[in-house]
């Protein structure tokens, strides 16, 4: 019986981590190319005597605290959670997952885009452009970060049911995940926020700023987790990191708003406002289509055709009614087309 006995696949642990470490490795080796046909070429020489050296080393100490506290209080939330449910860690785990995925798609690719334009202006004294540029990293930061937490509020419990629940992924796990991702979401745009005024300080060389803002946050996590985690468990958790996310987000605004001047908080006002209400009906309307759909063809396709839909029905509405955002990378689409026309009608001739 044993020889019929079928082959037992086992997936080791360990092979997760070579696997992330190749891929590491091959980011980099991928990098290596087009660095070196940009122009640069690596010196293995570093002089602690050199003036630029020493000034980064002063900057970079902040910012390595800064993590250093941020590190903490993820410790902290952690250890909390271990101490309030079986499998509580997990469910932090996975819902910060999915709504860190926000913040890796939109917040760190505009802020990306952004960081190297308000640095050189920073540098060259460029204040009215500064704030501009800023103003406008804020604005679309929220473009793409509320409708994304409009649909994680409406679709927690689905979205966490798609992507996790099978195997030992129990339905107390379900609902523990779901809990944890849905207060996670409420704080999604206060963290976008301040990760793009974080780099701002970053500019103007002021690593200090974040590090005693993210210090005050941190504590007052701590103090939201022993309260609200009493009454909503590991969603109090969740609550508590939205919570210190927006007040952090706050007070680094106004610290930055007394020290660059006014960064155009009407525009930013009136967009946001736009934004708002189109994703408060983008979510409505999905939530209709998804109702409509899931008993004929089942929940997770019902979701993915929601999504897609919503994600249509917002960009209609956030252009017709003209947020500045979207009518400037409509613009921006138009230019190229025209260019992508012109340079193919002058290949034609």
């Amino acid at each position: 019986m044993s020889s019929l006995a079928k082959p037992v696949h086992r997936t080791s642990v360990d092979a997760l981590a070579v696997g992330i470490a190749v891929a590491t490795m091959g980011e980099l080796l991928l990098c290596i190319p087009f660095v070196r046909k940009a122009g640069y070429q690596h010196v293995a020489i570093v002089d602690f005597r050199d003036r630029d050296i020493k000034a980064m080393l002063l900057i970079t100490l902040p910012v390595i605290l800064g993590t250093a506290v941020n590190d903490i209080n993820v410790l902290v939330d952690r250890n909390l959670a271990s101490r309030i449910a079986v499998g509580g860690i997990s469910a932090l785990n996975y819902a910060g997952r999915v709504s860190g995925l926000v913040k890796s798609l939109f917040v760190v690719s505009v802020t990306t885009v952004m960081y190297p334009t308000i640095s050189k202006m920073a540098a060259r004294g460029m204040m009215g452009g500064f704030r501009g540029a800023l103003s406008e990293a804020i604005s679309m930061v929220a473009l793409f970060v509320v409708p994304a937490t409009a649909g994680l509020l409406i679709f927690s419990r689905e979205i966490v049911e798609f992507l996790f629940a099978r195997g030992a992924f129990v339905p107390e796990a379900v609902s523990m995940t779901t809990s944890a991702l849905f207060f996670y979401s409420i704080g999604m745009t206060g963290d976008g926020l301040r990760y793009v005024l974080g780099r701002a300080f970053y500019s103007l060389q002021d690593t200090r700023t974040p590090v005693i803002n993210a210090t005050m946050a941190v504590g007052m996590n701590i103090v939201l987790n022993i309260v609200l985690s009493r009454f909503l468990g590991v969603g109090g958790l969740a609550l508590a990191t939205s919570i210190s996310s927006l007040f952090s987000a706050f007070l680094m605004f106004i610290t930055l708003r007394k020290r660059i001047g006014r960064l155009g908080i009407k525009d930013i006002a009136v967009s946001f406002s736009k934004i708002s209400i189109a994703s408060f009906l983008m979510g409505l309307f999905a939530r209709g289509i998804f109702t409509f759909l899931a008993d004929s063809f089942g929940r997770n396709t019902a979701l993915l055709v929601s999504i897609f839909v919503g994600a249509v029905v917002y960009g209609v509405l956030v252009y017709l009614m003209r947020v500045r955002e979207v009518e400037r990378m409509v613009q921006v689409a138009k230019e190229r087309l025209r260019r992508v026309a012109t340079q193919e009608g002058i290949r034609g001739k």
